[in-house]
């Protein structure tokens, strides 16, 4: 689908830019919950994700950088590396677009998760497990999906944590609104995977930053989602202290 769109947009005029990139996806996949359903194609004037002539190339790069960084790392030749790549990748899933999601969240391809394949089938001697740990102010919905799909198939090969802020429908200010993607909620330990969602900042009532405030409106969370102080506050916006206690209480 990313070659063949690639190709459209190379044969199209130069003055007309780039193409919203997340209507093309949903036409592609053709989901009934976008066809035609509740929530519809996105509009292309209101798509946050758009592809241009040199978006397959940067996508490829982007991944590829992943698994050139793999092969150093286990030639020896570096004893770590750091990828500086766009576009990102963790809202896509095992098929793109996830049917429940919005938006492609700026993604194209899954960067880390491909390298993460990569790095078990490649060196199957060397790699037994993989884990991805993602620090983003979003959930990666994508990368999770990828990662259950992967469980049932290769149990124990892959583990997945993410700390995200996380705001469903109906529990934030606004009522009704809902932090992207809105998903990562809880753990899914069958399947190796662990979140840690964040109460936003934006949630200003009163009475959702205290103990009891927290559990109304937020009991369905895990236990990381409260502060691991004495306070009796919410730890919010306090920025990498608070992520740093998120994956010390999860994983150490």
């Amino acid at each position: 689908f990313v070659r063949d769109l690639s190709s459209q947009v190379q044969n199209e005029d130069e003055s007309s830019g780039p193409v919203p990139y997340t209507p093309r996806v949903q036409n592609a996949l053709k989901n009934p919950q976008w066809q035609g359903g509740s929530k519809g194609v996105k509009d292309g004037g209101e798509s946050d994700t758009f592809f241009s002539k040199g978006s397959l190339n940067a996508a490829l790069r982007a991944t590829g950088a992943v698994c050139f960084a793999i092969d150093r790392v286990l030639a020896g030749k570096n004893k770590s590396a750091f990828c500086c790549v766009r576009p990102p990748g963790h809202h896509v899933g095992y098929n793109g677009l996830l049917k429940d999601c919005i938006s492609c969240g700026f993604c194209i391809f899954n960067n880390v998760m491909a390298g993460a394949m990569y790095a078990l089938e490649t060196y199957p001697k060397s790699i037994k497990r993989v884990a991805v740990i993602d620090l983003d102010v979003h959930h990666g919905n994508g990368s999770e999906d990828i990662v259950r799909r992967i469980s049932r198939e290769r149990p124990d090969s892959v583990f997945f944590f993410s700390v995200h802020v996380y705001q469903p429908q109906g529990s934030g200010l606004p009522e009704n609104y809902e932090f992207y993607p809105g998903s990562g909620g809880g753990d899914d330990v069958v399947h190796n995977i662990v979140n840690a969602p964040l109460v936003p900042c934006w949630c200003n009532d009163k009475n959702r930053f205290t103990a009891a405030g927290a559990k109304k409106h937020f009991g369905h969370f895990p236990p990381s989602a409260a502060s691991p102080s004495s306070s009796s506050t919410l730890g919010y916006c306090s920025g990498r202290d608070w992520f740093k206690h998120q994956i010390r209480d999860r994983l150490l």
